[in-house]
């Protein structure tokens, strides 16, 4: 309600219908995970008000680009992810395009003139990866952005791994074990299991007070 993009859930649901179009036909998928660089400074001396109206102009400069896009989305708080049915060149071109409008941009709330940057992270789903293998790299790539300084755009290589490992643990997954993100899917899937376990049970019990 407060950017006017898609939220994280239907994030995910976009996810899951893309790597299904790469299972049928090889669609190639690139994700890009961006984050406004030192928005909790700023929230700091402007006030949170301030600090939602950065987030809805930048919002409008991601909102302006979904044409090149196959779903952009509040990741949350002050992330965001941009999902591209495409190469990993043409994500991050699409992406320095919208590091550059949105750190020449000024935004000017309650009396203020405030230059923003973001920095982001991409990366490519490769052969064989797990759609939480392509979450974490970008995550991955998105931590080395703000390291080397922010404001800018890095694309994920394997060599990143072990260096972001130490400094990111929850993502520090082996190639073989399942992700975070995986075991958040299957936590969601076995509650989703026992809800609909638990409303068959009331519906039987209704049944049997009403026959």
């Amino acid at each position: 309600s407060l950017t006017g993009l898609p939220n994280r859930r239907a994030f995910d649901q976009g996810l899951d219908e893309l790597y299904a179009k790469h299972l049928r036909g090889n669609q190639p998928i690139s994700l890009v995970l961006l984050d406004v660089d030192h928005f909790k400074k700023l929230n700091a001396p402007y006030g949170h008000s301030v600090g939602d109206v950065v987030l809805r102009r930048v919002a409008e400069h991601l909102g302006a680009c979904s044409v090149d896009c196959y779903l952009v989305a509040r990741y949350g708080g002050e992330e965001f992810a941009i999902l591209v049915a495409g190469t990993i060149e043409e994500a991050a071109q699409l992406t320095e395009k919208l590091r550059a409008t949105i750190a020449d941009d000024v935004v000017e709330a309650e009396g203020h003139r405030i230059r923003v940057t973001v920095s982001a992270g991409a990366a490519r789903l490769e052969s064989r990866e797990r759609l939480g293998d392509l979450v974490r790299h970008s995550d991955q790539a998105l931590y080395r952005a703000k390291e080397q300084g922010r404001n800018q755009v890095v694309i994920y290589d394997p060599g990143m791994s072990a260096s972001s490992q130490a400094a990111v643990p929850e993502t520090a997954a082996s190639p073989d074990s399942p992700s975070i993100y995986d075991t958040l899917r299957g936590i969601e899937e076995i509650e989703r299991r026992v809800l609909e376990h638990i409303n068959r049970m009331v519906q039987e019990e209704s049944r049997r007070y009403t026959a």
